[in-house]
């Protein structure tokens, strides 16, 4: 039973460090620049046709056709009105952007939104490929614009992108731990319940407690699934199921977690 416990730490470990806030309940991804694109500072483009590519993980039940890249971006303040800003989805162009069509705020900062309505995303896709790719000018000289320094545009931070998510029962305990709300369910044999069975009850109710200790967390001990009542969750919401035999150390049916104690 320990190793379900270790497997359970390191894989809720490694979801948060991927995805911060990745759901798997109908609800919406968001993916920050800054926390979870691993951009501490803004990234300044320089050049006549500089570019940015980085890429995001094709998540499972992910609506890309329906989502949205927010980017902030910070311009030159001599460039060219024409100059423009691309975004393209696996070599795919999604929208381009002339510099003064843009809404500018002060200090020649503009907010683009990008639809990926257009984006040639499959679900056998592992990953897809973003590129942002300004095309900058000053004057007709290209030499000229180059020795300015001032041929450049930056990608701020502060940039996300929205993703939303079709409801899906979990595939994998990292995504059943991501899948809990905040009222949870622990079920235990109907039967007289042995020593294994409670020292495993312990120690999920420890990690669970721990895990969850920065939110306000409910966990409720059963001996059959509560019914739904005001005070109960709601019968759709994940339960974990404490087993004294089974086939396998873990498995799941639908959105609940069965674990094994031996």
């Amino acid at each position: 039973m320990k190793k379900i416990f270790f497997a359970l730490f390191f894989l809720f470990l490694f979801s948060l460090f991927s995805n911060p806030a990745f759901s798997q309940t109908g609800k919406i991804i968001s993916w920050s620049f800054e926390t979870n694109l691993g951009m501490d500072k803004d990234i300044k483009l320089e050049g006549s046709t500089p570019s940015h590519t980085f890429y995001l993980p094709n998540i499972p039940g992910g609506l890309w056709n329906q989502g949205i890249l927010f980017l902030k971006v910070w311009f030159s303040e001599a460039l060219n009105p024409e100059s423009n800003i691309s975004v393209y989805a696996n070599d795919t162009l999604l929208s381009s952007h002339l510099l003064k069509n843009l809404n500018l705020l002060p200090g020649n900062i503009a907010f683009v939104e990008i639809p990926f309505s257009s984006a040639p995303i499959s679900d056998g896709d592992e990953g897809v490929k973003i590129d942002i790719k300004p095309s900058l000018f000053i004057s007709r000289n290209i030499c000229e614009d180059l020795a300015s320094g001032n041929l450049w545009m930056a990608i701020k931070k502060e940039s996300f992108i929205n993703l939303p998510t079709s409801p899906r029962d979990p595939q994998n305990i990292s995504e059943f731990l991501r899948s809990i709300g905040n009222d949870f369910e622990i079920v235990l044999p109907p039967e007289e319940w042995s020593r294994e069975i409670m020292h495993s009850y312990i120690m999920l109710y420890s990690f669970l407690r721990r895990t969850f200790r920065s939110r306000p967390f409910t966990i409720r001990t059963t001996t059959t699934p509560q019914q739904n009542t005001g005070s109960n969750p709601p019968p759709d919401q994940p339960k974990i199921f404490l087993l004294n035999n089974a086939v396998s150390d873990f498995q799941f049916l639908g959105k609940n977690l069965f674990l094994t104690t031996k």
